[in-house]
């Protein structure tokens, strides 16, 4: 996913447009909407869309040909690799739902156009659009007019739920009614983002307590969560350091991970008690969440959970469902992921020996050394055996060996020199 900046340009804060610019657009009037002064006014479209954001100049998008400039640059991502795109600043960008005085085609033009380029290329493009709140403070315009594009972020949802997590104490604030009005499919959350952490909002939230809310966020059904790699070296305002290895990686953010692709397409029930905010999932799984703290004993109600015991897949504790009470003991990270992971049954699997479809955890089966995920078997000792193939791998124990070439032909296996040999690979040939 690539972040695409299509509102605004400028290299210096000073309404001056950047000689970096190429001169077509940077000499063209009709490119910019030449207001020359900020955003004063968020109860009103035409002054959110069309004056300048923090004096970086406002391109005029109605424009067929800053349009097509996009549409090309987006056609020109998807061919080096992209497959989606994060555009910035969506609210600044008028819509056709607005009002005709302002109103533009760019995000049909744009988005259909990347769309159907990508599906020609054979790609199913996702795209998601950085709405921060409402397109205005006077919900003149609905968040549909955006959402009908593209996915939209709901920024106070989660914002508000890592404020119940930092305040601790009662999850009586835990809600799972979203601030946008739109269907949870077309709903982005986190924990927190580059804006909030820039801004120092969650710069000092805990990574525990950014854990916890990933934890609620990512346990909803049908929407997309981002979680925020944190950084070193953090200055503000601008550069936000190099990220680092912490608490993205944690076990139980693997574990809530894991939980959410195992429940996708499954209903869910929002509910909080006491100090435990939690989400249970069809009828077979949960995650539970102490606001309050870390380790605790719980004893809530059971929504639609199924009698039964669970385990938690943090700590392994054994969670119970009688009476309609779920009861058990959240681990020290204060955040239980209950629900029984069956063995998996699905055919593929990566070299890592994880699901393609559930992510589970799966042994190689090897045959002839390799497994059908393309993985060679690990050999101990040297290779005795008298065959392998064409990529170099006994046919017997998976080891790699050398080839013997009489003219550049393989006496053993027939492989024809290294470009035989990349292709062999390239296919992943199997018996």
């Amino acid at each position: 996913i690539v972040d695409v900046v299509a509102n605004h340009m400028a290299a210096d804060y000073n309404y001056s447009r950047s000689p970096a610019i190429i001169d077509d657009i940077r000499n063209d009037n009709s490119c910019w909407h030449n207001r020359n002064s900020n955003i004063y006014n968020y109860s009103s479209r035409e002054n959110i869309t069309q004056y300048d954001l923090d004096t970086v100049l406002d391109l005029n998008t109605g424009s067929k040909k800053v349009q097509n400039y996009v549409l090309n640059y987006l056609k020109e991502l998807i061919d080096a690799g992209a497959d989606g795109f994060r555009f910035d600043a969506v609210k600044h960008i008028e819509t056709p739902d607005d009002n005709a005085s302002f109103a533009s085609d760019f995000w049909p033009t744009v988005v259909y156009g990347a769309e159907t380029y990508a599906e020609s290329k054979g790609l199913d493009l996702y795209c998601y659009g950085e709405l921060l709140d409402h397109p205005d403070d006077v919900n003149g315009l609905p968040d549909s007019a955006y959402a009908k594009y593209y996915s939209i972020t709901d920024n106070v949802w989660g914002n508000n739920v890592r404020d119940a997590v930092v305040a601790g104490g009662n999850a009586g604030s835990f809600s799972g009614t979203y601030h946008k009005n739109v269907s949870a499919d077309q709903l982005v959350l986190w924990a927190e983002s580059h804006d909030t952490y820039a801004n120092r909002s969650s710069l000092g939230v805990s990574e525990a307590n950014i854990n916890k809310t990933w934890a609620l966020v990512a346990a909803r059904a049908d929407a997309m969560g981002l979680y925020l790699t944190r950084t070193e070296g953090f200055t503000p305002p601008n550069a936000l350091g190099t990220a680092y290895l912490s608490g993205w990686n944690a076990s139980e953010v693997a574990a809530v991970n894991k939980f959410h692709k195992a429940f996708v397409g499954q209903s869910e029930y929002v509910a909080n008690s006491g100090s435990i905010a939690y989400v249970e999932r069809g009828t077979s799984g949960a995650v539970l969440v102490n606001v309050g703290g870390n380790g605790t004993s719980v004893n809530v109600k059971a929504n639609r959970l199924a009698s039964g015991t669970y385990k938690d897949q943090i700590s392994g504790n054994t969670f119970t469902v009688s009476g309609g009470k779920i009861t058990g003991s959240i681990g020290s990270s204060g955040i239980a992921v209950i629900y029984n992971v069956s063995a998996c049954s699905h055919a593929n699997h990566y070299i890592a020996g994880l699901c393609t479809v559930c992510g589970a955890s799966v042994s190689h089966s090897y045959s002839g050394g390799v497994c059908k995920c393309g993985k060679t078997k690990p050999v101990t000792g040297s290779c005795t055996h008298s065959a392998h193939r064409y990529n170099g791998v006994c046919r017997d124990c998976g080891a790699s060996v050398g080839h013997s070439y009489t003219n550049n032909i393989c006496t053993v296996c027939g492989e024809q020199g290294e470009e035989t040999f990349v292709s062999e690979k390239k296919f992943g040939v199997h018996e």
